[in-house]
Parts: structure tokens; sequence; C-alpha cells
């Protein structure tokens, strides 16, 4: 009997490392290193982690997970099959990055862009199919006193400079380096929508009273993209943007913009065809927009700062994503073309799509509406051109693999 249960034990064992663990570096492929009777499966793990094993009759599948994902601990792992010790089973591992902190983990999948209500037959049809890989997304918008906190580690750094006025006459904080590369457009007497300030006084930039946990607005492209690389470089990831040519490398594990097909698989929540993240309804229970009767419906008349709502005020999505519709206009990392739609099904551009050519460029995408907007203009499936308005961001990125 114990011969018995050690041949199981070693077919099992040579099963398992025949098979590829997915998402895995070259020579970085964390693998179950020993079965012993019983069966007992053992692997070493690696703190950031999670870790779940599967078996099977067969190489191809399918496979049945052995309980839930378990964190790493840094030092050896190991679960039982308790089922496992009177037959010849395959094992594999499988791996997976933790959430990180006020994040949410996106599935992969494949979904239907675009505009299934004939609310803009313009520019957001036709419906096309699409397929995302697995990311992590923000659960809420960046706040002000998120990027405030960017500013002031780039203003002690030198990387900014402040108090040049851009060409709309408001004063701005742009890029030391690039005097074209405005980051934000700073609060002033005449300027009230815009909750950061620079403070003399202290050297430094603040927040207007009781605006911190407000959505950060009037930020620019190049701000968003360099507090961004900013966030990356202080959690030892690698950036995304070249800082001189605005590009992104896809291809890092950094913090970026969404892809537009990104960000509307993120908004939906799990839900196919529903306007809305949360369905085909609306009232001013659900989100902020023009007139919804929000508490802070009137900030911009009295001088508060821009009607938003601090982030996270209404229910979450299905993804458990916050103020994926209102509040603010969300910066996705596209640019915008008006009939890309068309130009997506006509050359067969389905995984992961990441915005036009260079020649059909205009403007970056905005999505989901904001406290200003028309309530049809919060639907999940609208590409509608740039314009002018209430605009904020929130961050993306790629799982690692140990």
């Amino acid at each position: 009997m114990k011969a018995a249960r050690m041949r199981r034990a070693i077919l099992g064992c040579l099963g398992c490392l025949l098979l590829a663990v997915p998402r895995m570096a070259p020579g970085e492929k964390p693998r179950i290193k020993s079965i012993t009777a019983g069966p007992k499966i053992a692997w070493d793990s690696q703190a950031g982690f999670e870790y779940r094993v599967s078996w099977s009759w067969w190489p191809t599948g399918p496979w049945e997970p052995l309980g839930d994902y378990l964190r790493a601990t840094g030092a050896e792992m190991s679960v039982y099959d308790d089922a496992g010790a009177a037959v010849v089973k395959l094992y594999r591992l499988e791996i997976r990055e933790l959430v990180p902190a006020g994040m949410a983990r996106i599935p992969g999948g494949t979904y239907e862009m675009g505009d299934h209500f004939g609310l803009d037959p313009r520019y957001s049809v036709p419906v096309h199919t699409v397929r995302v890989n697995t990311f992590f997304m923000d659960t809420t918008e960046v706040t002000n006193a998120d990027f405030c906190a960017f500013l002031n580690a780039a203003w002690q750094a030198g990387e900014i400079v402040t108090g040049e006025v851009s060409p709309f006459g408001d004063p701005v904080v742009r890029g030391a380096e690039a005097p074209y590369s405005i980051y934000l457009w700073l609060r002033t007497w005449g300027t009230l929508a815009c909750d950061i300030f620079y403070d003399e006084f202290f050297d430094s930039f603040e927040v207007v009273f009781d605006r911190d946990l407000h959505p950060v607005v009037k930020v620019a492209w190049c701000g968003v993209a360099a507090y961004c690389n900013w966030r990356s470089q202080r959690e030892g990831l690698t950036p995304c943007y070249d800082l001189d040519t605005w590009e992104c490398n896809f291809g890092v594990d950094g913090y970026r913009l969404p892809t537009e097909a990104e960000w509307e698989y993120a908004a939906r929540g799990g839900l196919r065809y529903a306007i809305y993240p949360w369905g085909d309804e609306i009232d001013g229970s659900k989100a902020n927009y023009a007139d919804s009767g929000d508490p802070h419906e009137n900030d911009g008349f009295i001088g508060l700062g821009a009607p938003t709502t601090p982030v996270g005020s209404y229910r979450p999505n299905g993804y458990g994503l916050y103020d994926m519709a209102g509040n603010v206009m969300e910066l996705c990392n596209d640019n915008f073309y008006y009939y890309y739609y068309q130009y997506c099904l006509d050359n067969g551009i389905t995984d992961n799509p990441t915005g036009p050519p260079p020649s059909h460029e205009s403007g970056h995408v905005f999505r989901g509406g904001s406290c200003n907007s028309n309530p049809l203009d919060l639907s999940c499936g609208l590409h509608a051109p740039p314009g002018t308005g209430t605009l904020g961001f929130r961050c993306v990125r790629r799982p690692r693999s140990p």
C-alpha cells in the first residue's frame, strides 16, 4: 500500500511539472516542489501573491480547485488532497497578485462595446466585440489630497514650476523641463473650479478646506501621466509614461490611464447591456449629475469649488467601483477618433485595443459624464467627442508576475 501511494504521488508530481503556470516570466515560474503521501502538495511562496492548487485527471483539464486562494507566507506552503490518496491525479499551482489597496481586480473577458440603446448613433456605433485582459483599477477617482501629495513631492524635487500663465490667462502648474506640459490649472479668485492652490507662505500646494476627498479637477493629460509615473516609482513599479514623448508602455506593471475599452468594460460592472453601471434607471440616489439634488449642488455658486461630491458617496457597481457615472468625466489613455469603432471593426481589432493610430488623433477620450451632465450622458456606452467640463481620472495597472 505504501509503495502504491508513493507511485501515485510521483505520477502526480510529474504531471504538475509538465504544466505551464499562467502569466509567469521565463525562469521565474513558481511550481509545486513536492507531492508526498497523503497527498501533501507543497510549494515556495512569495509575499504579495496568493496561491491555489487545482487537480485534474488529464493534462488538458478540466481543473478543479482544492479550496480557495491562500495568501503567501513568504515561506513554504502546502495543502492536502484528502480524496487523492487512492487515485492518480495531476496537480497545478495557480498564482495571482493580491489586489493592491484602494483598487479592484477587474477580471478579463469579452464584451460588446458601444451604445446598445440608440443614444448616440453617430460615434458610439457600431457595437463591436472587444476582449480585455485582467487588470486592477482604482475603486475611486483620484482625489485632491492624492494629487496634492504628488505636486508637493514634484515641487520639492524641482520637477514642476508654477506662477506662469496659460493661454487662457489662468495660473498653471507645468513640468519644469517642458514649457508646454501643463499639469494643472490652479485655483484663483477668478477660477473656482479647481480645489488646489499654491500657498506662498508655506511654499507648498494646499487643498481648499473640506475638499480633500473630492476628485481632483482641472487636471491636464500631462499632469495625469506624471502623477501615474510618480505613483509607480513610489511603489517600486516600472513607470508607463515617457515624459518626453508622452507615449505609454502598456507592457510594464506601472500605473497608467485606462484604455477606453478597459474603462467601459469596468464601468459596466459585469452587466452586459445596461445603460448605467447599475441598470437602466437613474435618479439622484445613484449618481451626481446636473440637478441631481446632491448636497454639493450649489458649491460652484458660493465659491467652494466644482459641484462634485466626495468620492465613494454612491453605491459601487458590480466590480466595486464608485462614481463610474457622474461626478467627474474621466480621462482615458486613448486619443479620440470620431469613427474609431468602425475602424476597429474594419481592421479586426478586438484584443486590448489602445486607441486610433496617430493619423487619427483628435484629443483624448473623456468618459462617464460629470456633475454638470445630462443624465443620458452618463451612459456606459457613449464614445462622445472630447469637450470642456469637470474632468478627473482614475488609474489602472496590470497584475505582476512573481
